[in-house]
């Protein structure tokens, strides 16, 4: 089936390899090697991404009501060509620079991940015209491609013994192969790149620079880690937290699933307020049905979960996994509230939140690891979530969200989990671990059905009219 139910399915197999190869790489690499993993990519892959971005074309180019002239393709083209080629000529001047003070790290990383970016950049065109399209089963194939590629290079070379290798090399290998999908799904005629066309492309960029200002604001609050944690801490509680981070990025993957229609539908709507606010409490619910569950799991029963499914080693991690799981939550609620704001063209919102975010993080945040340490650190990252409250009083005004009637089954749903696992056992077993995580997930669903029988009738014949087609949203 071509469309967001085919996106979701094959990126819930995604997810599940995902799962699949976190506990593989768990037994297998060590805290160290995640630790220089985390470093190593952002100096020769984050630090160039968060200079130069996409300049926001490519949401600019999917949220734009009438479709981008031939002239405007062939000049996004052309730039998404330059970024790649700066991305190339950045890279071998970080290999330099590699050499001369990182002694401990092969020049090899470097070089691949330099390629890796500069893939990435190649692949914006495609992207945004498969989404303006609505080409949700050509983006899942790409997406399964890469998953595959990424998960059996890693895989290989972990199990072979080549330690944070194995990371750096799936990454090159994913990004490579999905642009060469992306390039090859599009079909029909290819754009050219159009360096004569450059200014066909002013009214987009200008819509695009607050998500770029955004985009570069958000890389360098994540680049904390890599230049915070790592440099005072050292590379091996930079390793705890970069894993127990990935750990939690399992479950907001998933709804990437959904963020792919988000933006496309919502924009289609944009002139329609009651529309577009139904829409947005519709895609709030679906990434709560989609996420909380594995969120309360991992909040709930850490501790079964990490030494059971990973390895004892990585139990000083516990409470750090459950001081990240707010954060779960939050994606779950406000993802689609920026996404709705973006598609409004409302892109400040984002922006100003991504500037609170990166002023707390580099000065009570770098306060909290230097005393705190990694626990400070988690601790500070559960405050951080509050500042959500800014993308809520704006949404209350513009969107008009009403969220007893959005979150309000959720809550329920939740409350409902939280209690079968008070109820559930407690010892660290699979069988006690099978019994709680299966009565969690059960309650919650119970709940968020009981709590509101018909809201949940409406929301599933919502997803299926998107899934029939786009426009009937309209």
């Amino acid at each position: 089936m071509a469309g967001a139910l085919t996106l979701f399915l094959r990126q819930l197999f995604g997810m599940a390899l995902t799962a699949v190869s976190t506990i593989l790489l768990a037994r297998w690499l060590t805290v160290r090697d995640f630790g220089l993993y985390a470093q190593v990519a952002f100096w020769s892959y984050g630090a160039v991404a968060l200079v130069l971005g996409d300049l926001g074309l490519g949401l600019s180019l999917v949220r734009s009501q009438d479709e981008p002239a031939p002239k405007v393709w062939a000049a996004a083209t052309a730039v998404s060509a330059m970024l790649a080629i700066v991305a190339l000529c950045t890279g071998v001047l970080t290999v330099l620079v590699t050499m001369q003070f990182f002694h401990t790290w092969n020049p090899a990383w470097v070089v691949g991940l330099t390629f890796a970016l500069s893939a990435r950049f190649s692949r914006i065109v495609p992207a945004a015209s498969l989404l303006r399209r609505a080409a949700y089963g050509s983006i899942a194939k790409v997406e399964l491609i890469e998953s595959l590629v990424y998960f059996a290079v890693t895989l290989l070379l972990a199990a072979s013994g080549w330690g944070a290798t194995a990371l750096i090399a799936g990454m090159t290998m994913k990004e490579l192969v999905g642009a060469g999908a992306l390039w090859t799904l599009i079909g029909g005629p290819r754009p050219r790149p159009g360096f004569n066309a450059l200014g066909t492309l002013r009214p987009f960029v200008r819509t695009g620079l607050h998500y770029q200002a955004t985009g570069i604001l958000t890389t360098s609050t994540d680049a904390f880690q890599p230049l915070i944690i790592g440099s005072v801490l050292g590379p091996v509680p930079l390793g705890y937290v970069s894993w127990s981070y990935s750990l939690i990025l399992i479950p907001i993957l998933l709804l990437g699933s959904v963020d792919r229609v988000v933006v496309p539908t919502l924009a289609q709507v944009q002139t329609y307020p009651r529309l577009l606010a139904a829409w947005t409490e519709t895609f709030i619910r679906m990434n709560g049905l989609i996420a909380l569950p594995v969120g309360l799991v991992l909040l709930l029963c850490t501790r079964q979960v990490v030494s059971l499914v990973f390895a004892p080693r990585w139990l000083p991690t516990v409470e750090l996994i459950q001081l990240f799981v707010p954060a779960i939550v939050a994606v779950t609620i406000f993802a689609p509230l920026i996404n709705a704001f973006n598609a409004l063209g409302r892109t400040e919102v984002a922006l100003h939140l991504s500037a609170g975010w990166a002023v707390l993080t580099y000065t009570v945040g770098t306060l909290a690891v230097a005393t705190g340490g990694i626990r400070g650190y988690g601790w500070f990252y559960v405050g951080l979530q509050v500042t959500y409250i800014y993308v809520v009083l704006r949404a209350a005004r513009l969107l008009q969200v009403r969220w007893w009637r959005t979150a309000g089954p959720l809550a329920v749903g939740a409350g409902a989990a939280s209690a079968a696992a008070w109820l559930s056992p407690m010892e660290v077993s699979w069988h006690g671990l099978a019994v709680r995580t299966t009565a969690m997930t059960l309650a919650f669903y119970s709940g968020y059905v009981a709590s509101h029988p018909g809201q949940a009738v409406a929301d599933f014949a919502k997803l299926r009219a998107l899934i029939r087609n786009r426009s009937a949203a309209t």
